[in-house]
């Protein structure tokens, strides 16, 4: 019993200590990258699709300071249909769009982050362990949690939810990255902070610089398995060597171990 709680504690304090400090904010709220998605193709259900292969369809707008990611469309399938999302004019039948920034929590404690409705799909990547890097999108290709519809946008994507145990003041890098294939879409995003209070209006999220940007360390590797009409989370072992070679952790969503860096010796 004693084990297991020093074996909880540790793990606790491993994911809590493990973020980065910024050195300068430059910005407040996502940095939301459009990218071209074919109508009514199904590159969506690709197995990489929201890791990296979204970017295949090309940039076509880039905003910044967006605190209010929510929407939702209802309208006809099979027809390319315009409208204004985010002050932007464009297709909202058929879309993906990338929102990168670092959460800067004001409080210690436990935050889930939840992805509560996507139509046609989402997959959010949270950081907390490593990830000192100024872009947050060079960090987050793999994704903590996602959530998809059936294959062509048969039946509803389930709610899925990551948690952690954060600092305050320290930085996490976040990504999230939705699309659109067809007709109706939607996406709605939300975290839960030690208080309990759900949290919609991201004034947390920022954009920021490091005294040390050269320290750009990939984190933990956590990958999600699809299936059809939902995603479910199943955690996989990585490594994060932090650059100063202090110890060589190895990680998994529950929690992190330390041993020293034989390389460094």
């Amino acid at each position: 019993m004693i084990a297991a709680l020093l074996l909880q504690l540790f793990t606790l304090v491993s994911l809590a200590a493990a973020g980065c400090t910024p050195s300068k904010i430059t910005g407040s709220g996502f940095k939301a990258v459009g990218y071209r998605y074919p109508l009514a193709s199904k590159a969506g259900w690709d197995t990489n699709f929201l890791q990296t292969g979204y970017k295949a369809g090309g940039e076509f707008f880039t905003i910044n300071d967006l605190t209010d990611i929510d929407f939702s469309f209802t309208i006809k399938n099979n027809r390319l249909i315009r409208d204004t999302l985010y002050g932007q004019y464009m297709t909202i039948s058929n879309f993906t769009i990338e929102y990168s920034g670092f959460f800067i929590p004001d409080t210690d404690g436990l935050y889930t982050w939840n992805i509560d409705n996507a139509d046609d799909g989402a997959a959010l990547s949270f950081v907390s362990v490593g990830g000192c890097c100024e872009d947050p999108t060079a960090i987050t290709n793999q994704y903590d949690i996602s959530t998809l519809r059936g294959f062509a946008g048969a039946g509803d994507a389930s709610a899925k939810s990551t948690s952690a145990n954060l600092v305050a003041g320290n930085a996490y890098a976040i990504k999230i990255v939705t699309f659109n294939w067809n007709g109706p879409s939607a996406l709605a995003v939300s975290y839960t902070d030690p208080s309990g209070q759900k949290v919609t209006h991201f004034d947390h999220i920022h954009q920021v610089e490091f005294d040390n940007n050269n320290k750009c360390v990939p984190p933990p590797i956590l990958t999600t398995t699809t299936t059809y009409g939902t995603n479910s989370e199943h955690p996989k072992t990585g490594t994060y060597t932090p650059a100063d070679c202090e110890s060589l952790q190895t990680c998994t969503s529950y929690g992190c171990s330390a041993t020293r860096n034989h390389h460094c010796d």
